[in-house]
């Protein structure tokens, strides 16, 4: 639920900025900017996560995005939405999101055997490409019948029944002994995370193939749907039809990732 509602908002946010405020491409390019800004705290949260319970930050990053995002069709009803509301929006949805996705890979090995981990991440990635290849177009589709603000209710819609769900998981975690987590210790944990980094050549490598996807994709995104939706003239169901397509690649790939 809470995948399909990020789905939701990728789609129906940017389109809000581009269709109802008529962003500029360097306007469009900073809601991208806000997004993706929090990953420069990516180290601090994960050190504060590392001595926390997940599952209430799961619980809480859906809430909070779901708050957020509610923020945009209530705007828009009274008439005073505005860019820089959306550029602040756009900004804490990136700061939940990147404490959901530290938490909830952190959170699996509590609810699975180690040895189901491998299989377990497969569905998680299955779950995720699954939603990618079919919130698009159903996103696109939303967005076309009722307008974009109102689309994203959709999305607030999925995250509360997200924080639902989890709520739901009866599960007992144990916080680290250190789990007050003060400056000192989050230095340590951090200083040592570091070290453990380095030293592995794998994560190096996968850091390094997620920064420079991330940072293309980032560039496509915001250029390109004011390219499709402008000078191609590209409604937006037709849009997350093509998105939904693009994505049928990866739902092929978690199936056939255990095996692999």
């Amino acid at each position: 639920s809470s995948l399909l509602g990020t789905q939701f908002v990728n789609m129906a946010l940017p389109l809000t900025a581009a269709i109802v405020l008529d962003a500029s491409p360097i306007q469009m390019g900073v809601v991208t900017a806000m997004t993706g800004a929090p990953a420069f705290l990516g180290i601090f949260i994960g050190a504060w996560i590392d001595r926390r319970p997940r599952l209430p930050i799961l619980i809480g990053s859906d809430l909070g995005r779901a708050a957020l995002l509610a923020l945009i069709p209530i705007s828009y009803f009274l008439d005073i939405l505005s860019i820089w509301l959306i550029y602040v929006v756009a900004f804490g949805l990136g700061l939940f999101t990147m404490a959901f996705s530290i938490g909830y890979r952190a959170f699996l090995p509590t609810v699975v055997a180690k040895s189901e981990l491998v299989e377990a991440n497969s569905k998680l990635e299955l779950a995720g490409s699954g939603t990618s290849a079919v919130g698009p177009a159903a996103a696109g589709a939303l967005v076309q019948a009722v307008n974009a603000p109102f689309a994203i209710i959709f999305g607030v819609f999925n995250y509360v029944i997200s924080a639902l769900l989890f709520r739901w998981i009866r599960v007992t975690e144990h916080a680290p002994k250190d789990a007050s987590g003060n400056g000192t210790e989050n230095a340590g944990g951090i200083a040592a995370g570091i070290r453990v980094f380095r030293r592995n050549s794998t994560l190096v490598a996968i850091a390094g193939s997620q920064a420079t996807l991330v940072l293309f994709s980032a560039g496509f995104m915001s250029i390109g749907l004011l390219y499709k939706v402008r000078d191609l003239e590209i409604t937006p169901w037709l849009l997350g039809g093509i998105l939904s397509a693009g994505s049928i690649g990866s739902l092929f790939g978690a199936i056939v990732a255990t095996k692999i």
